[in-house]
């Protein structure tokens, strides 16, 4: 596997034009979380949404003068803040606000004011603000005059500044985003949540995302790479050449090749894709590659919603070791630079735009979400989205929307579902017709009527047992599971005696439960129920052999309680709460649950491994049943406990509950070692071993890089680890550990994954969770030398890690 971008100078295309200069917007802005008085009551959703449109159609009329958008104004006394910013994680949990906001101050109104720096315009060209991303409804302002904004925070826009920017270095600019309580399931960020810049245009340029790089036809010998783009005067500009011996972007050697147009630098890969009904299912430059997918949101856990790079990439890292090679942007338009680190790194993406259309619906979407302005603004934002999205060769397939409720009984006729999802999938063919059009469907009722010959891939959200009869319908339909599986697990955390499945919530005694389970709400039977175990799931999947792979819901847990928890909480009047919904085999911190191994198992089969579950600190259960499972790539395995053999297991590809695990249901717990020797094809394949530990003795402190820059951005992530007298880690440990940060550098959050601990995550202290706690720190900006984080608790050794510092990225 070659990780890393490998560019070459492909191709000028009539590169005469003068570039388009881009300036970062990062530093120097001020902000406050309030709004001008009496001005929110003004600006309801839907007068936000007029007014927006009416800008964007040249009327910049409709918005109300501002004080705080004066050139004049005194914001002296707003918070210095580094954009991207997201203000939601300014402050701590709150148990008094709402779940689906992760109990954090996510909703409201926040300003932004800007003065920018002294600039050089050339003669007849313009300057536009653009920003990638803001939550939400914003509002722009220059020298006090109205010029536009975006409604949908996930949206790419760009307001033209010219006519009223003087470019003396005194030019002001004001933002008013304003993220409307009840608008989204999930936690979204509010504010300037992505990055933002100033494009220096020359007199004619480039139209920005008018850039088209496809590559129709791919041979061994040849690619011909075609182009089309636009220029500000007028005239699309359509060009191909030809690459000799091209060397194709794959999974395992995801290589770009960069293109000139006009003086702008693009970056594209060559390679094909295919869909298929049989058993080739999705293939990738000719091969046969499984989906091994996952579905994400944008947050970054304590971190926020603001983007950040390196964040993003260790995420994307922890993924390839469990074996994906795909990710879905859940459920709206990703980052930029995320699909760059996946172009760089080899990741597939479904790329998603909706939660909604043009109804509400059921499963927790809210009364005030996009479905209002979905009418007014679904064409610009498919339009705008696939402009950023399409030259990026990692995005294989365009989602139009996620669990769409628009034809389900009671909502909408069948009939304007099918109508509506033909009239998104021409805008998208429109933009890009290279990729096929697919929907994360989540009535079953549309597995078998006509729905799946509506866009070019059916897209299936759970229901895994209806995949024979869907095969049976539609045999020539390319299908894969868009959303799979939803399994809540807390890392650490085993119930007793482990249930077969859930048959109702009334069986729910806590909110927190584990992979040890067979988890997946509202699981009964293999043949009926959305959710499912993993084992279950692919069980289905290796009796149609057709299906293309999956998207499991989710890849690593995330902030915003999911709305059956908070249904939980009341049934069961518990004051317990969760910020995060559990549904990750990563948690919030990126820690691995038992669960990612279960998936490595099954998406890395050539990898010898194998993990033993649970941990074997069970005092007072001496005696007691205490079932054991192994995850192992191997076909068989051998279970020890203190040297005493408990016998051999082999997976039964005939039993589900069997084929992908191996289980010693009737183990008897005694405290000492427990040790698994796993086989493949009667050959010792790998061993796990897991030891009844001692108590806490002392701190390890593994900081997960030995540099960072200081660049503003990156971040060190120190892993805490509470050890043993022989340097093992308790798995029951929750002491409280204290932190001092010496050097250029602050401690800017730290964690546990524990999605019940509501501790304040800007504080300098933090209680383990089953053993493991997080710090995470970043230089000050332009600094160079070293930071010390140092770590104690009472009654422990303590521990230092010192992480250096280097300017510049």
């Amino acid at each position: 596997m070659r990780f890393g971008v490998v560019c070459m100078a492909a191709f000028a295309v009539y590169a005469a034009g003068a570039a388009i200069e881009k300036v970062p917007l990062k530093t120097g802005w001020k902000f406050v979380r309030a709004d001008e008085p009496g001005l929110e009551a003004r600006l309801p959703m839907l007068s936000m949404s007029d007014i927006l449109d009416r800008a964007e159609r040249g009327d910049l009329s409709g918005a109300p003068t501002c004080a705080w958008a004066a050139p004049a104004f005194d914001a002296a006394a707003w918070q210095d803040v580094r954009v991207p910013h997201d203000w939601g994680v300014d402050r701590a949990y709150d148990p008094a606000l709402s779940y689906g906001d992760a109990f954090l101050p996510v909703t409201g109104v926040g300003w932004y004011r800007l003065t920018l720096k002294p600039l050089t315009v050339p003669a007849g060209g313009k300057v536009f603000f653009e920003c990638d991303g803001a939550m939400s409804y914003a509002m722009t302002w220059i020298n006090g005059a109205f010029v536009g904004g975006w409604p949908y925070g996930y949206t790419r826009w760009r307001v033209d500044l010219t006519p009223h920017l003087k470019g003396d270095g005194t030019d002001r600019l004001a933002i008013r985003c304003h993220n409307v309580k009840d608008s989204s399931r999930w936690y979204t960020g509010g504010g300037l949540i992505r990055n933002c810049r100033l494009l220096v245009c020359p007199a004619d340029y480039v139209l920005p995302g008018s850039v088209h790089i496809t590559t129709p036809e791919v041979t061994a010998k040849a690619a011909r790479v075609h182009v089309t783009y636009e220029m500000s005067k007028g005239g699309r500009k359509d060009y191909s050449f030809t690459v000799a011996n091209p060397r194709l972007w794959d999974i395992d050697d995801p290589h770009l090749y960069t293109l000139d147009v006009e003086g702008n630098t693009y970056r594209y890969g060559i390679r094909t894709l295919s869909f298929n009904a049989d058993e080739r299912r999705f293939q990738l430059n000719g091969r046969t590659v499984p989906l091994n997918g996952v579905s994400m949101h944008h947050d970054f856990g304590v971190l926020g919603a603001a983007w950040n790079r390196a964040a993003q990439k260790r995420r994307l890292l922890a993924f390839r070791e469990a074996g994906v090679n795909a990710i879905r942007s859940s459920h709206n338009p990703p980052e930029e630079e995320l699909l760059e680190l996946c172009d760089e790194l080899g990741i597939l993406v479904k790329d998603e735009v909706f939660d909604e259309w043009k109804h509400m619906g059921d499963a927790g979407k809210r009364k005030n979400g996009y479905h209002n302005i979905f009418e007014t603004w679904h064409e610009r934002d498919i339009r705008a989205w696939m402009r950023v999205d399409r030259n990026h060769p990692s995005v294989i397939m365009w989602s139009l929307g996620n669990e769409i409720c628009d034809g389900k009984p009671k909502i909408a006729p069948h009939a304007e579902y099918v109508a509506r999802a033909r009239h998104l999938a021409c805008i998208a063919a429109a933009e890009d017709n290279t990729r096929p059009t697919t929907n994360a469907n989540n009535n079953p009722e549309n597995y078998t009527n006509d729905f799946p010959k509506v866009l070019g891939i059916m897209g299936c959200n759970y229901f895994a047992w209806q995949y024979p009869r869907l095969k049976e319908i539609y045999p020539d339909v390319p299908y894969f599971g868009t959303e799979t599986i939803c399994m809540v697990s807390t890392r650490g955390e085993y119930s007793f005696p482990v249930r077969p499945c859930w048959t109702d919530t009334s069986e729910i005694t806590t909110l927190a439960n584990s992979s040890y389970c067979w988890e997946g709400a509202g699981f009964k039977r293999l043949d009926s129920g959305w959710a499912c175990p993993p084992d279950a799931q692919w069980w289905w999947m290796d009796q149609v052999k057709t299906c293309m792979g999956e998207f499991v819901w989710t890849g690593v847990d995330y902030l915003g309680g999911p709305y059956w928890a908070d249904e939980w909480r009341r049934k069961l009047k518990t004051k317990e709460v969760i910020h995060t919904c559990s549904t990750g085999f990563l948690d919030q911190s990126g820690f691995r649950k038992d669960s990612f191994y279960l998936f490595q198992s099954r998406w890395r089969p050539e990898l010898p491994m194998a993990h033993i579950l649970p941990h074997w600190n069970w005092p007072g259960r001496e005696g007691q049943v205490t079932p054991v499972y192994v995850f192992t790539s191997g076909d068989e395995g051998e279970l020890f406990l203190n040297g005493k053999s408990l016998g051999r297991q082999k997976k039964d590809p005939a039993a589900w509950d069997r084929a992908y695990r191996l289980r010693w249901d009737d183990v008897v717990y005694a405290p000492g070692t427990l040790e698994v020797v796993t086989y493949r094809d009667g050959k010792e394949w790998a061993r796990d071993k897991v030891a009844t530990t001692g108590a806490p003795a002392k701190i390890a402190l593994t900081a997960e890089t030995k540099q960072i820059a200081s660049d503003g951005e990156d971040l060190a992530f120190v892993t805490v680890s509470i050890l043993d007298a022989e340097g093992r880690v308790v798995p029951t440990a929750d002491t409280e550990v204290r932190f001092t940060v010496t050097g250029p550098a602050r401690l800017v959050a730290t964690d546990n994954g524990s999605e019940f601990d509501m501790a304040d995550f800007h504080a300098p202290r933090r209680r383990a969770f089953h053993g493991l706690a997080q710090a995470i720190l970043r230089a000050d900006e332009g600094a160079a030398g070293t930071l010390e984080l140092a770590a104690t608790a009472e009654g422990l050794a303590g521990a230092k890690v010192s992480v250096t510092i280097t300017k510049g990225k």
